[in-house]
């Protein structure tokens, strides 16, 4: 028991675990700069990173990482796609955000559990992870933005219109994100493993 607690003491101030959350906080920034326009959503690749981020990491690493990402920015530094302030709240792809806050959350617990159980995340498993984590992504961004537009702003927003804007053009690409990380993410997880 006692070595449990100091194992957890020790990945609290473990130097490796803060830089490695600081390399997390820095790819989201990037992941939200490597974009290329949309109607109305650029595509980004904050996505694979926060969720490779929660594989790699593990889940509270990986979700400390997208929580401290999202304070940064809210606090007004131009992390997002859009660039930051606390009244990026009223952006409609903010739910996004809180989605992929989440998806690294769901990545890491899975794969800290297949390797815990498993001692090793396969291609499947990973994948259907992967897909999991974009459901997510996808419900909490289009919930948000019919909340905002339909509570705060007082329009009509449907989901039809919501689907078609914030989900549909994006399955393809953000499928290929669910592949990529089905095919590295095991692979670098266990080489990171030991480090952690």
């Amino acid at each position: 028991m006692q070595e449990k607690t100091v194992s957890s003491v020790k990945w609290r101030v473990s130097p490796l675990s803060i830089a490695l959350i600081g390399l997390f906080v820095a790819l989201s920034t990037v992941g939200a700069y490597v974009k290329i326009p949309g109607p109305l959503v650029p595509f980004t690749a904050q996505f694979f990173f926060c969720t490779i981020g929660g594989v790699l990491l593990g889940a509270k690493r990986g979700f400390a990482a997208q929580c401290i990402y999202l304070v940064l920015g809210l606090l007004g530094l131009p992390l997002f796609t859009g660039g930051g302030g606390i009244g990026y709240v009223l952006q409609p792809t903010f739910g996004y955000l809180i989605g992929f806050a989440l998806s690294a959350l769901l990545a890491g617990l899975v794969c800290d559990w297949l390797m815990k159980r498993k001692g090793k995340i396969t291609f499947p498993a990973m994948l259907f992870t992967a897909i999991g984590c974009l459901a997510v992504v996808y419900l909490f961004g289009v919930s948000y933005y019919l909340l905002l537009q339909n509570v705060y702003f007082g329009q009509n927003a449907q989901l039809g219109y919501a689907l078609s804007v914030f989900v549909l053009p994006f399955l393809l690409t953000d499928f290929l994100w669910c592949l990529l990380l089905a095919g590295v993410a095991p692979r670098i997880r266990k080489a990171v493993q030991k480090y952690l």
